[in-house]
């Protein structure tokens, strides 16, 4: 558990850098994330999920790898809100999550696949010959091309949820503001992850669990496909 969790942190640290510079530099920033995780072997969901025994370790990638995962995004996501957060990173992360709550279920799925072919094929090269560079070329191309990212997505509703809460007491001590007539915290979790648009199945919640889905589906092409060849 405790490697699943610091995975989920250096893809924290990883996301949050991207909401900070954005753009090609941003993206090729979040390479630091997986190549951290490479290099001290922790247990990276996307990683793990083309990579472990589907009939004796399926539970423990769901129980302990996703779930550690999880934590070290939440955790991240409350020691990166404890500073002020930019006008830049606040406005990248709406744009994600605004992103996110507009996604269907069938797009969600197809756009986590696509991440994670490209996440399970660099690593796959990575292991094989100890260079970074397929990193530093997969994980942008993933992100330029609006790929879903799980574990990331974690980080971003995460931080959204911390956020809400730091301007809600932001407002709340102003003279001239006052605290907003709702619980902080629990309104963004309905904006932003329970609350669907016109039809239930567009619920964030959903549409993530679909990212879930379609990275372990993603992740396990390469396996199912390729004959490695001796």
């Amino acid at each position: 558990m405790r490697n699943s969790i610091l995975a989920g942190f250096f893809i924290g640290i990883a996301s949050f850098v991207y909401l900070n510079v954005g753009g090609v530099i941003g993206a090729l920033g979040f390479s630091l994330g997986l190549v951290l995780v490479c290099m001290f072997s922790t247990n990276l969901f996307t990683v793990e999920a083309g990579a472990v025994d589907l009939k004796s370790e399926l539970g423990k990638l769901f129980r302990v790898i996703l779930v550690g995962n999880f934590i070290g995004c939440i955790i991240t996501a409350g020691i990166c809100s404890i500073p002020v957060i930019s006008d830049v990173v606040g406005e990248s992360l709406r744009k994600t999550l605004e992103t996110r709550y507009s996604t269907t279920i069938l797009e969600a799925i197809s756009k986590a696949i696509m991440c994670g072919v490209i996440i399970d094929c660099i690593v796959y090269a990575y292991k094989k010959t100890k260079n970074v560079v397929p990193i530093l070329l997969g994980v942008p191309a993933s992100i330029l091309c609006g790929f879903y990212h799980s574990i990331a997505d974690c980080f971003y509703y995460a931080l959204g949820f911390f956020y809400d809460i730091k301007t809600y007491y932001a407002m709340a001590a102003s003279p001239y503001i006052g605290a907003p007539d709702y619980i902080p915290g629990l309104q963004y979790l309905e904006n932003y992850m329970i609350k669907a648009g016109d039809n239930w199945y567009n619920a964030p919640v959903l549409i993530w669990i679909s990212s879930i889905i379609g990275n372990f589906i993603g992740c396990n092409i390469r396996r199912v496909v390729y004959k490695e060849v001796e």
